[in-house]
């Protein structure tokens, strides 16, 4: 789980999210894995979260899927590993403003 020295996390999640999407799982699985992907290499948890967020918008969910989806990949992840990084309020605060701060991407 190490990463090599100078190795962003913003691209270890960005890997992540591509990888497994690629094999063709559902949304929640990419989000989700993702997110743990950062968390793993010691990523700020807002930041992965908002990051997580705007890869979804990117690759074309509409704001409120990303946010859905998001959120949904946050509370799983973090159950899974038994740490509440974020409070959910927190969350939904930290991904609204991320995705609010992203221009409308055309379709």
């Amino acid at each position: 789980n190490a990463v090599a020295p100078g190795v962003a996390w913003p691209l270890v999640t960005t890997v992540a999210y591509n990888v497994v999407r690629e094999a063709g799982v559902t949304l929640p699985v990419v989000a989700a894995s993702a997110y743990s992907a950062a968390l793993r290499v010691n990523a700020p948890a807002a930041e992965a979260a908002a990051r997580v967020a705007k890869l979804l918008l990117i690759h074309g969910l509409s704001y409120s899927q990303a946010e859905d989806e998001s959120l949904g990949a946050i509370t799983k992840v973090e159950a899974e590993i038994g740490c509440p990084c974020l409070a959910p309020a927190e969350a939904k605060r930290i991904v609204a403003s991320s995705l609010a701060a992203e221009p409308r991407l055309a379709a």
